[in-house]
């Protein structure tokens, strides 16, 4: 059960460390530059770590798989809303 709290990591901090969260934006092109890349890594993140833990949880993979599946959804709904907010035009 310990390693499926770890699946939470990515999108939690899309919204803590985005515009959705603590970090305002203000038009800095830096700033914005690094939530875009944290934004894609958080999404990045939610597909590879439920491959990762895989082998870890030796009884339960299919269990970790779907869970990471699942997961998948939150952190797209995030990171797309973000990366709105960011880059209206995109």
């Amino acid at each position: 059960m310990p390693w499926l709290l770890i699946l939470v990591l990515p999108w939690l901090l899309a919204i803590l460390l985005g515009p959705l969260g603590m970090v305002t934006a203000n038009g800095d092109s830096t700033r914005l530059g690094w939530m875009t890349f944290l934004q894609n890594a958080a999404l990045t993140a939610s597909l590879v770590l439920p491959c990762v833990l895989v082998p870890f949880m030796r009884n339960a993979r299919r269990f970790a798989l779907v869970i990471g599946v699942v997961n998948f959804i939150p952190a797209l709904i995030v990171t797309s809303t973000s990366l709105l907010i960011i880059a209206p035009g995109s």
